[in-house]
């Protein structure tokens, strides 16, 4: 281990990264903990896709940051790696639901195209406060300081709540708050 992590060898990059063994399911029915496993994360982590109304780039972009999280059952730090991505992927579906929405070419920024979209009634209160607090976590990975390590078994609702914002960003039907009230998208 170096750093914390993983050494990576010809030997070891296709086992699992044994920093995983910090983390397990509790069973609700036996009890006990079970370690997770890579079935368990490809189950939760590809369920989760974006609409056929999101445009085709970002679907791609999703589907990098989902892979890459996914792989870090086998090098711990992807977990961070995909979830930094994440942010990047809904800073591309903003960018493109503005071009969209023909918004004004002077707003470059995150942030602008934000206030913009609020201001214009295109994002409840709620997606307001969501995508800025995006764009915060977005500015924190462009420009790290130190190796971010993530908990796995919060990355499948990180991944889940990402899909629904950006599904909810280029489908006005949708419930944006449904996931917080404990519903489905």
């Amino acid at each position: 281990m170096t750093a914390r992590f993983k050494e990576l060898t010809v030997n070891n990059w296709l086992e699992p990264d044994e920093t995983l063994r910090a983390f397990g399911r509790l069973s609700p029915i036996t009890g006990p903990v079970h370690p997770i496993t890579a079935a368990d994360l490809a189950s939760s982590f590809l369920a989760i896709e974006l609409g056929n109304h999101v445009p085709e780039n970002v679907v791609a972009m999703f589907k990098v940051a989902r892979g890459t999280l996914l792989y870090g059952y086998f090098f711990y730090p992807l977990y961070a790696v995909g979830q930094d991505q994440l942010w990047r992927v809904c800073e591309a579906a903003m960018n493109q639901k503005f071009q969209q929405l023909d918004g004004p070419r002077r707003r470059e920024r995150f942030v602008d195209k934000i206030k913009w979209m609020r201001s214009e009634g295109h994002l409840s209160e709620e997606q307001d406060v969501w995508w800025t607090a995006v764009r915060q976590l977005r500015n924190s990975a462009s420009h790290p300081v130190f190796q971010t390590l993530i908990v796995p078994l919060e990355l499948p609702g990180v991944l889940q709540r990402t899909a629904h914002a950006i599904n909810c960003l280029f489908d006005d039907t949708l419930d944006f708050m449904s996931l917080w009230r404990g519903g489905r998208p």
